[in-house]
């Protein structure tokens, strides 16, 4: 399906542009290729699931690496002054879901904190909803794979007290402190900071357009590059209404298909009840948070990160489940296709989370 997608994508974009220069061909490959392929390797790389140690060394420097600059960003070392407006944030959410995989609670907890005050920081809404609502259904996810009741019951009750404690915090910072993210949630702005208003005048825009364009899109980055919104040549900061208006109705119809199946997926994987469940849970708020009020798909710093886990997830419980099935029906395997394998309790060092 994503290569189809992409095939459709670079058609649609030659017809569209009657001159394809350098920077054209950058951003194809950049924002349209890359994710698509990263998800389509990923699977095939873990065949041999071994790897993922290898994986788990990199992933601890690389957020280590994310969650730093942001913060060094976020900061003004000389004066203290915080920097708003950062995208840092977008990626410290994004590889969150990473550290829930591949180490243990402890660790995960931790990186989560520090992340929601860097969110704070930046005074990011859409981050910090996209953040508190990844973490409110990880751990929902993670009380609905409990193979007991009693273990179910109790991580209910813990997310349930902890729902509690950061309501009454939250409450209390809003209504005493100065915190400029608590002051925008509270302001009159109804126009989601201008997004509202852009949303509109692209959609006039496509609806004055032919058939032909409605059907198949003005070609990627259209709204970039052809809309050029207020002479800026900004995105739509809507990943649906971006993909409508460069894609036409079949690229918004191909988007809407994909989004489904990661969510269908990952329904799934909490029904059967799956180790890897709460992590693909907790990638869904901020996918549409991001797809809704930013690029998300038309943003390769973002997407990367959860094509990634996506695919890795995915994979993984593919080849667990696979494994589980040898086992239950006794069929035969021999050494090679032994080692492909990997029990559950060892995917990480320490325990999942």
């Amino acid at each position: 399906m994503l290569c189809l997608m992409v095939l459709y994508g670079l058609i649609v974009s030659l017809v569209r542009y009657r001159s394809i220069n350098q920077t054209l061909v950058n951003e194809f490959i950049i924002d349209v290729l890359a994710w698509p392929v990263v998800f389509i390797l990923i699977q095939n790389l873990f065949k041999n699931l071994s790897i993922l140690k290898t994986f788990r060394k990199i992933t601890m420097c690389g957020v280590v690496l994310i969650v730093g600059i942001t913060a060094i960003n976020l900061f003004n070392l000389n004066s203290l002054e915080v920097n708003s407006a950062i995208g840092g944030g977008t990626y410290c959410v994004a590889v969150l879901p990473l550290v829930y995989f591949f180490f243990s609670k402890k660790v995960g907890n931790f990186f989560t904190i520090i992340v929601m005050i860097l969110i704070m920081i930046s005074t990011k809404r859409s981050s910090f909803l996209a953040l508190l609502l990844g973490i409110f259904v990880y751990y929902i996810s993670d009380a609905i794979v409990q193979k007991t009741s009693r273990k179910k019951l109790n991580k209910m009750l813990s997310l349930m007290l902890m729902v509690v404690i950061v309501s009454v915090v939250g409450l209390y910072l809003i209504n005493t402190s100065d915190i400029e993210i608590f002051q925008r949630f509270t302001s009159e702005d109804t126009t989601l900071s201008g997004r509202t208003v852009l949303w509109g005048n692209i959609l006039i825009d496509y609806g004055s357009q032919g058939f032909g364009e409605k059907l198949f899109g003005n070609g990627m980055h259209a709204v970039k590059y052809k809309f050029n919104p207020y002479g800026l040549g900004w995105y739509a900061h809507n990943s649906f209404i971006e993909t409508l208006y460069d894609y036409g109705v079949i690229g918004l119809v191909a988007l809407i298909v994909f989004v489904i199946f990661i969510i269908k997926k990952t329904v799934n994987m909490n029904i059967k009840k799956r180790q890897l469940a709460p992590v693909m849970s907790s990638t869904i708020p901020p996918l549409l948070f991001y797809a809704v009020a930013s690029y998300f798909f038309f943003f390769f710093q973002t997407i990367l990160f959860y094509s990634f886990i996506w695919s890795l997830c995915i994979a993984v419980e593919e080849k667990v489940y696979l494994k589980q099935q040898l086992n239950t029906h006794k069929i035969c395997c021999n050494k090679e296709q032994r080692n492909t394998y990997i029990k559950p309790e060892n995917l990480a060092r320490k325990g999942k989370p």
